[in-house]
């Protein structure tokens, strides 16, 4: 039996949640009602779109949406200006919560373009092809080795691409600076934001 589609019209703020929910793949309660309402997020839910779950901060229970594959499906079908890049990290809710917080921001608030991890990684990849030489040989094997590490995502301002990572307290010097190193080379700046 098919399930019942539940959306059936979208408006902005349907493509402004699918939007977040696409760079950051979760969002918690409060976030997602900042967003659509109450009513909204249930039909979405019901049509399989997004999964609730539950995580612990601070010794409290707190819940939070999942994006599912039915979810990514759907929004590239019926959302296809907001592009093929999806950011995936399914296990770092709380990371990925975070990561919602600098993209509503710098969306909403701003008025800025997101794009996400597999985006800046897209645009380095891209960098590295017009390098020539030994150069563009030499990035190649610091990406390889793990000394050139994609942030988590960034936005344009002025023409100038600045770069957010989320971190805490398991990240060492290195993957900091790999971080660090990978967004000189886009040419952007780096901004660390503690999870």
């Amino acid at each position: 039996m098919r399930k019942k589609e539940y959306i059936q019209r979208l408006n902005y703020r349907d493509e402004k949640f699918c939007y977040i929910m696409k760079n950051c793949h979760h969002m918690s309660r409060e976030q997602v009602l900042e967003v659509i309402s109450q009513h909204r997020l249930l039909a979405y839910q019901n049509q399989g779109l997004i999964r609730k779950l539950h995580y612990i901060y601070h010794s409290k229970q707190q819940t939070a949406y999942e994006l599912t594959d039915k979810g990514r499906s759907w929004i590239r079908k019926n959302l296809p200006q907001l592009g093929p890049n999806f950011y995936v990290s399914g296990t770092a809710v709380r990371h990925n919560i975070r990561l919602a917080e600098q993209v509503m921001y710098h969306t909403m608030e701003r008025g800025h373009t997101w794009l996400n991890e597999r985006d800046l990684r897209q645009e380095l990849m891209q960098r590295i092809e017009r390098t020539e030489g030994e150069e563009r040989f030499a990035l190649l094997r610091q990406l390889e080795r793990g000394e050139l590490s994609v942030p988590d995502g960034g936005y344009y301002e002025d023409g100038q691409l600045y770069t957010i990572e989320i971190y805490n307290d398991n990240y060492t010097a290195e993957i900091l600076t790999a971080k660090d190193l990978c967004a000189q080379t886009l040419g952007a700046s780096l901004r660390l934001v503690r999870q």
